[in-house]
């Protein structure tokens, strides 16, 4: 994935995560991995996710303070 970033040009990749019903603490350690990796090529990672449970995961660990977040549930 981080090849066909790099070949693109893209400068910020968002990753879907709606269709998780929660987010472990492993898939938390996924995310914080996959964005040292975007980071360290120049690029920039999001985060999408409408679910709540996700999104509270997200509030509770700040990372919503280190992700872009797009479609959030209202």
């Amino acid at each position: 994935m981080l090849a066909a970033i790099q070949e693109e040009g893209a400068e910020r990749v968002v990753l879907d995560l709606d269709k998780l019903d929660r987010l472990d603490s492993g898939g938390v350690r996924d995310v914080i991995s996959l964005l040292r990796r975007v980071r360290s090529i120049g690029g920039d990672l999001a985060l999408r996710s409408t679910h709540p449970e996700v999104l509270r995961t997200l509030s509770a660990t700040g990372l919503d303070r280190v992700f872009s977040l797009e479609g959030e549930a209202v």
